[in-house]
């Protein structure tokens, strides 16, 4: 019998929320046994009652930290119970329940470690949506992409499933949100991702997102937690190539200096020199730094590898 643990976190979803929890009861998965659970994030309305009625475990936050934190004690508390897969879906009815199945399945068919619902990849199911925040989701994608080396579609969705391995294999940090550092996790990883064609509605029914209301609060902090996460697993690349390229920069400015020396007789122009020195022994640093970030992500790798070697043993 396969444990699959439904969560989802909430912030003032009332409206919508006894709707998803009616459609995650209507779920009947063969060999499965499904449970749902709600992370409040300091919701003031009736969200926890509602989850309560309808037989869901509530975990309240007390105040908002934000979508991220929600995500962590969704994890948290699947990895606790021993869930084989955590489905993560939104309280506010964008994503219909009846999806979970065609979600999970390659993860029960041991195919994939993480599905991800894609509402890009097939025009025929591109939700409803500002135009600005379409092309915003496809450059994130294309960056989250060239970074993980990944071919994703739809990398900010929040209706995913994770196996047990992935779940073991996430130590996340940002509080702003979770779903862009749990693909360059996963990926990093090695873990095997996938993706499942949804139709979801582009537009809230009620409310509005708490994560992607300002489009450009949700680039700046979403491109933080990427270039943090590519830094933290990546450090040879994050400090190696701006050392290269600044090192480079460096060196032409010394041989300039070198070639005008020679040609008029005279030290010209003596500033280049200065630069030129200058930046070579901060490219020297970055190299330095890369090497010593780079020893302790494979420290890093190694006590994560042995976390995951633990838990299946508990």
């Amino acid at each position: 019998m396969t444990n699959i643990l439904v969560a989802i976190p909430v912030l003032n979803e009332a409206e919508s929320l006894e709707s998803v929890m009616k459609g995650i009861k209507g779920v009947k998965i063969t060999g499965a046994k499904i449970s749902t659970v709600v992370i409040d994030d300091g919701s003031v309305d009736e969200s926890s009652a509602i989850a309560k009625q309808a037989g869901a475990s509530v975990i309240s936050h007390g105040r908002n930290r934000g979508l991220g934190a929600s995500f962590r004690s969704a994890v948290r508390y699947a990895t606790d119970r021993n869930a084989d897969i955590l489905v993560t879906i939104d309280g506010d009815g964008q994503f219909n329940p009846a999806d979970i199945p065609s979600l999970v399945q390659p993860i029960m068919d041991s195919s994939a470690d993480f599905v991800t619902a894609s509402r890009f990849r097939s025009e025929a199911f591109v939700p409803k949506m500002p135009r600005l925040k379409l092309w915003g989701n496809r450059r994130i994608a294309w960056l989250v992409n060239r970074l993980a080396g990944t071919d994703l579609h739809d990398v900010s969705c929040g209706f995913r499933a994770y196996s047990r391995e992935a779940l073991l294999s996430l130590d996340l940090i940002g509080g702003y949100t979770y779903t862009h550092e749990v693909i360059l996790t996963l990926a990093f990883q090695n873990m095997r991702l996938a993706e499942v064609d949804v139709v979801v509605r582009g537009e809230r029914e009620f409310g509005e997102s708490r994560v992607a209301s300002s489009l450009v609060r949700y680039g700046m902090n979403t491109s933080l937690i990427i270039l943090r996460n590519f830094r933290d697993y990546k450090p040879l690349m994050a400090f190696g190539i701006p050392a290269l390229l600044i090192g480079a920069l460096g060196l032409l400015f010394l041989i300039y200096f070198g070639v005008s020396s020679l040609v008029l007789g005279e030290f010209y122009p003596k500033v280049l020199a200065f630069v030129g020195a200058f930046l070579i022994l901060f490219a020297t640093l970055l190299l330095i730094t890369a090497m010593i970030a780079d020893m302790f992500t494979r420290i890093r790798t190694q006590l994560e590898n042995l976390r995951r070697r633990l838990s299946r043993l508990s």
